[in-house]
């Protein structure tokens, strides 16, 4: 059997790779574990840092429904020295 490292790492990776694509809670327990995804969502954000958001909708027959994503930080631009105008005194 192959090892595929722990179900925490496999969500990190997952949420890594789909940067900004909601996933319903449902698919992740295909791979998370249908118990434990939720801890190992948490156990991302708190371990990795990661932000991962949830939102909650409905869907045609009146379910719930959650989904997550993951939001990368934002890098700030580099900042650049400014030219300045000769000043003569």
């Amino acid at each position: 059997m192959e090892n595929k490292g722990s179900l925490t790492l496999q969500c990190y990776v997952w949420f890594r790779q789909h940067p900004g694509q909601w996933i319903d809670g449902k698919e992740l327990s295909t791979f998370l574990g249908f118990y434990a995804w939720r801890s190992r969502v948490a156990d991302c954000r708190k371990q990795y840092g990661m932000q991962i958001e949830n939102s909650q909708t409905r869907d045609s027959a009146g379910r719930k429904r959650s989904l997550y994503r993951y939001v990368p930080p934002v890098k700030a631009a580099p900042v650049t020295q400014l030219e300045l105008p000769e000043v003569k005194l």
